[in-house]
């Protein structure tokens, strides 16, 4: 089921292409914090999101929870409704003040959870070096 604006349904585009690679669009995490990660392609993104993130906070004793906006499924022939719309979307959804949502696969040019999983620690480790 497509997102739908104000006046006429999303349509699909491909995938954007990266642009630089830095952590995501979240509050810096210190050192020893716990981050717990929800990647997925949010289309569209839901209250079941926003539920399963706040018991993540919960019962994981997380310190963060940030949802990874994929540019979409490599597995998947059709992409997703556009990254901007989506994430857009999700923003609005987010009402905790330790949930964040990201673009970070974008920026790193990943596309698979390992890539993204080393991505991030490389990106915590340039941030850590000044």
């Amino acid at each position: 089921m497509p997102l739908t604006g104000a006046r006429k349904p999303l349509d699909r585009a491909a995938p954007v292409r990266p642009k630089r690679r830095h952590a995501p669009d979240a509050s810096p995490i210190r050192p020893g914090q716990a981050v717990g990660l929800l990647g997925g392609s949010f289309d569209p993104p839901h209250q079941g999101h926003v539920h399963i993130s706040r018991e993540a906070l919960r019962r994981f004793a997380l310190d963060r929870v940030w949802w990874l906006v994929s540019p979409g499924n490599p597995l998947k022939p059709h992409g997703p409704a556009p990254l901007a719309r989506r994430m857009a979307a999700a923003r609005a959804l987010v009402d905790h003040p330790r949930m964040a949502v990201s673009d970070f696969e974008v920026r790193a040019g990943t596309r698979y959870t390992a890539e993204t999983l080393a991505a991030l620690q490389a990106a915590r480790r340039c941030a850590s070096c000044g």
